[in-house]
């Protein structure tokens, strides 16, 4: 892209180029700019930042750790959706993993089924609130005495 300096002025057009050559898109070693993501037809910057800060928090090591070892169902957190995942197969595609279809080859790689994104995230939640429900009820001792019950 020229960026015409003269009609942009110099800052902005700078400012500009900046902006196109920083990575939106991190997974670990692997980092992913505009250019590369839209070469594949991907342009949700937003959600590609979303991945980014799912990923540093959980300190995945690549990308392709990620097709090999993560499951779909690790995903569903808040502020991940599946235009994160689309964004997430852009990356496997742009990375040259998972050949044609890399989203439902990644999904076929960890689930015996494929099934979409929103269902696997409402499995996940009911797991959730299944699991807090259960820690609730339980009410161990150990529970009750950090509680100031009993004693």
């Amino acid at each position: 892209m020229n960026y015409a300096d003269d009609v942009l002025g110099h800052y902005q057009a700078q400012k500009l180029r900046t902006t196109n050559e920083t990575p939106v898109l991190i997974v670990g070693k692997d980092q992913f700019t505009r250019a590369q993501l839209s070469a594949v037809e991907c342009f949700n910057f937003l959600a590609a930042a979303r991945l980014t800060a799912f990923f540093k928090v959980r300190k995945v090591p690549s990308l392709k750790y990620v097709f090999n070892h993560v499951p779909p169902g690790e995903l569903a957190a808040p502020m991940i959706g599946t235009i994160s995942l689309a964004v997430l197969g852009a990356a496997f595609e742009a990375q040259g993993l998972g050949g044609e279809a890399p989203l439902t080859n990644w999904v076929k790689r960890h689930l015996t089924h494929v099934t979409t994104f929103d269902t696997i995230k409402k499995h996940a939640e009911a797991e959730q609130k299944e699991a807090r429900r259960k820690n609730r009820k339980r009410g161990t001792p150990a529970a009750l005495s950090s509680n100031g019950g009993g004693a």
